[in-house]
């Protein structure tokens, strides 16, 4: 944790999800394929097991914001792939 010269920020108006160190950012997955794009010399990309763990107990259906977060995730893959990146393959769990 000490050694990535970096520091981690929350911006208080990302979404939470089930987990406490999970947010939805959907701008930040463009910006990650787009580095690998740039950074790595535009390797097939696999992306595998993408989602989020529930928020909330629900007793029926209740996947709206699910649909919502895969919706934002998915949209800014394809923003990606339109910008150049190598996507080859998407899961979702």
């Amino acid at each position: 944790q000490n050694d990535r010269d970096l520091i981690e920020l929350v911006d208080p108006n990302w979404p939470a999800l089930g987990s406490k160190w999970l947010y939805s950012v959907p701008w930040g997955f463009r910006r990650l394929l787009n580095f690998a794009q740039t950074q790595y010399g535009n390797p097939p990309i696999y992306v595998m097991e993408n989602g989020a763990s529930q928020k909330f107990h629900c007793t029926q259906l209740c996947d709206e914001w699910r649909i919502q977060y895969l919706k934002g995730y998915i949209n800014e893959m394809l923003k990606a792939i339109k910008d150049g990146a190598n996507i080859k393959g998407y899961t979702s769990w």
